[in-house]
């Protein structure tokens, strides 16, 4: 078997040293070995010495351990494929996250534009436009594809479904969701479209919208671009004057579910809607 060769320095004292020749099976070299081996290499490097461990690249990693292994940057890397001039694909991917809330992670880049990303050098608009796709796709994977055989009488359904819509928004969105006599859905519809901490609705056009529809129940949903679903004075007034006017009409208002980030708070759970 065909060995290499690899010499190192290896400081015994401040007066001497000694160069030491390591004998490595063609088999466990770079190109040959797996990640637990770079580990291994790594837990064995001594200081001083003269060779630079290999590290895995994120196909590598992918293929001897699985995807779980990656780091977010690393992920990033396999979409984007190159880097630059001054870095590689997953230093790119850093510069990303680097511009993303540190408190979301990856869930961070659904708050960046194309414009956003296209501020960093080497991402173009093809770039930009995969990542947005990707965003996308995770979107449409986190939601029921059979909602009209959803049962919407409980928040935890309603609050899934619409979870990762509302969640990244940086502006308040209110939607109402209108059901039949089973609390399944017939459709949904935007409200009104706020700023960061506020959105105006008016009860009218709720009413409006479940009598043009026939529905027999419905349920408000809106977001807290901050994070925390945590309702306000204003929501709960608000929530208030619609509850009384669903009485007057016969109407049922199942709920109004604040959605904060991957998480929320129903108010007929926190007993607010009776």
């Amino acid at each position: 078997m065909e060995k290499i060769k690899i010499d190192k320095d290896i400081k015994i004292s401040e007066r001497s040293s000694v160069t030491v020749t390591e004998e490595i099976p063609e088999e466990n070299s770079a190109s040959a070995m797996t990640v637990s081996d770079h580990a291994d290499r790594k837990d064995r490097n001594l200081s001083g010495c003269k060779y630079t461990v290999y590290d895995p690249g994120p196909y590598e990693i992918v293929a001897q351990m699985g995807e779980q292994a990656l780091t977010d940057a690393q992920l990033l890397a396999v979409i984007l494929r190159t880097g630059t001039d001054k870095t590689d694909a997953t230093g790119l991917a850093k510069e990303i996250l680097s511009i993303c809330d540190p408190d979301r992670g990856l869930s961070g880049l659904n708050k960046l534009s194309v414009l956003d990303m296209t501020g960093i050098y080497g991402i173009g608009k093809v770039k930009a436009a995969q990542l947005r796709c990707v965003c996308e796709i995770a979107r449409r994977m986190g939601k029921r594809t059979d909602i009209k055989k959803a049962d919407f009488s409980g928040p935890e359904t309603i609050a899934d479904h619409y979870m990762y819509d509302l969640a990244h928004l940086d502006k308040e969105r209110v939607i109402a969701v209108l059901l039949d006599t089973r609390c399944r859905f017939i459709r949904d519809i935007t409200l009104s479209v706020g700023g960061s901490d506020f959105a105006f609705i008016n009860p009218r056009d709720v009413f409006c919208e479940v009598l043009k529809t026939g529905a027999a129940a419905f349920v408000l949903l809106h977001n807290h671009p901050s994070g925390d679903p945590s309702p306000s004075a204003a929501d709960m007034t608000m929530t208030a004057k619609i509850a009384e006017g669903a009485k007057l009409l016969g109407v049922r208002f199942l709920d109004h579910i604040v959605i904060g980030f991957n998480c929320f708070v129903s108010m007929k759970a926190e007993g607010i809607i009776r």
